[in-house]
């Protein structure tokens, strides 16, 4: 129970940093639906995605699991169908420049911005649980 709790609330801080890096996903609402919609998503991740991924064994062993992405990016889309106050929107990043790194404006559709979305969502969790799995 400790552990479900726990990817609760790691999914929940993870969304709002995601609202707060990218400015076309939104969940619009009170801190009430944004806990509600980080429940949802916790639930798909917790029950929908093993499932999924017991079918797909076959594909994840022979693309050495980078079929994975392809499931987070379905359940991510999923889970923007399943609560109406989530919203994703074409994307036009203005563009950064950090020292001599520098990113050009760019525009991008719905599915590029999910994608996105889901692959940063991904990657924040696996950061947290490395982070608060050391304490």
């Amino acid at each position: 129970m400790i552990k479900i709790v726990k990817k609760y609330l790691l999914v929940t801080l993870c969304l709002h940093i995601l609202t707060l890096i990218i400015p076309a996903f939104r969940i619009d609402g009170t801190w009430y639906d944004i806990f509600y919609s980080s429940f949802i998503l916790t639930l798909l991740l917790i029950i929908f995605k093993p499932i999924i991924n017991l079918i797909m064994l076959p594909l994840n062993i022979l693309t050495l699991n980078l079929s994975s992405w392809i499931l987070n990016i379905l359940i991510f889309y999923l889970w923007t169908r399943l609560v109406p106050n989530i919203s994703i929107s074409a994307w036009k990043f203005q563009g950064i420049k950090i020292g001599i790194i520098s990113l050009s404006p760019m525009d991008f559709s719905y599915i590029t911005t999910l994608i996105i979305v889901s692959i940063l969502f991904i990657i924040l969790v696996q950061i947290a649980n490395w982070l608060f799995h050391k304490s």
